[in-house]
Formats: structure tokens, C-alpha cells, sequence
């Protein structure tokens, strides 16, 4: 599941399926990543094995469904946040116009600190938050890539 929201590469669908051959089969992999949602065919998956064991008690297993349930609809909702693109021009609007009003704070700064050389200092502590913040913003955009995911699946 981590895989599906994280930029997969070449390299990293070589891991993906030898780590998913390696944990469920030949097999159940190749379904498992055949599949055009393997994310929900995997989560499906686990389901239907618990359903059906006759070893785990009623109790344990209407709680685990009840649990399965929850993390299936967090996956479908993180994945329609991941199909929502935020628009390049969107981003790069943004910065453009974050770099133009930065540019022009001096020129306002100068009036309002009567020609006073603390107008730079002053300037550069704005730029640079505002600058975070910007990045921040960035980072939003895409959740997936900076989350570790790896410390909440494996």
C-alpha cells in the first residue's frame, strides 16, 4: 500500500515485487500487481483470508473486519487525494509572484523605516519566511512524498 502512493520507479517495482513474492507467493504477487487497484485487491485480499480461516474466534474477526473497513476507506480517500493534481501553473503563479513582492518590500520598507539600514535585515527575515512558508506549501501539494509511511505499514 505504501508503494502505491509513493513515485515508483523501475528500480523500486523490482523491490515491490520480489518483497510481494517474497510475503504472499509466485502467485498471489502477480495478481496482486496485476491488478489495476493492487492497493484495494490487497486490502480485499486480506479480508476474504481472515473471513474465511475457521481458527480465529467471531469476536477477533468482526473486530478485525471492523478494522479492515476503516483502513480501506483511508485508502480510497488518501488515494483520491493523491488523483487531484494541483495545477503547475498553480505553483508556479505562486512563486513568481512570491519572488515579485519580495523583490518590491524594500521599496516599501523605505518610507515606512524613513531610509533606516534595518529595512535589509528586516527584508531578508520576511524572505525567508515567507519563503517557508511557500515550501511548505510545496510540500503539501504532494503528502505521499515526505510522509513516512514506512514507520506506520511496516
Amino acid at each position: 500500500i505504501k508503494w502505491h502512493f509513493r513515485s515508483i520507479d523501475a528500480e523500486n517495482d523490482d523491490i515491490l515485487r520480489a518483497k510481494l513474492t517474497e510475503l504472499l507467493g509466485k502467485s498471489e504477487a502477480k495478481r496482486i500487481a496485476r491488478s489495476q487497484r493492487p492497493g484495494i485487491q490487497a486490502l480485499s485480499d486480506l479480508t476474504r483470508i481472515v473471513r474465511r480461516s475457521r481458527t480465529i474466534e467471531g469476536s477477533i474477526r468482526t473486530r478485525f473486519e471492523m478494522h479492515m473497513d476503516e483502513i480501506t476507506k483511508s485508502f480510497i480517500t488518501c488515494e483520491g487525494l493523491k488523483k487531484v493534481p494541483v495545477p503547475l501553473a498553480y505553483s508556479t503563479l505562486t512563486s513568481r509572484f512570491l519572488a515579485l513582492w519580495i523583490f518590491l518590500l524594500p521599496l516599501a520598507l523605505v518610507r515606512e523605516l524613513h531610509g533606516s539600514l534595518v529595512m535589509i535585515p528586516v527584508a531578508i527575515l520576511v524572505a525567508i519566511f515567507f519563503f517557508g512558508i511557500e515550501e511548505l506549501g510545496v510540500q503539501i501539494e504532494e503528502p505521499f512524498s515526505i510522509l513516512p509511511l514506512e514507520n506506520y505499514v511496516d
